[in-house]
């Protein structure tokens, strides 16, 4: 097993620990949005439901591809 792949799943395993749990995602562009972890696959990508910031629904799905950061019940980091 390559260093990218364990690296990856070890990535992945710890999205595990906040499924059920209030995260913020920020992306490539600086933008972040705050929810509920209620899935993720093995990509990355990510459901988010309860939004606050999201007009267009209660569920939102981020692209794995687009995510630079997971932080969980904060939006900022000091």
């Amino acid at each position: 097993m390559n260093k990218d792949k364990i690296k990856k799943t070890q990535l992945l395993s710890d999205l595990g620990r906040f499924k059920g749990k209030k995260i913020t995602i920020t992306f490539i562009d600086g933008k972040s949005i705050t929810g509920k972890l209620t899935s993720f696959d093995d990509v990355g990508n990510c459901v988010l439901r309860r939004c606050g910031d999201w007009n267009y629904g209660n569920t939102v799905v981020c692209l794995g591809r687009s995510i630079v950061l997971v932080c969980m019940n904060t939006p900022y980091i000091l």
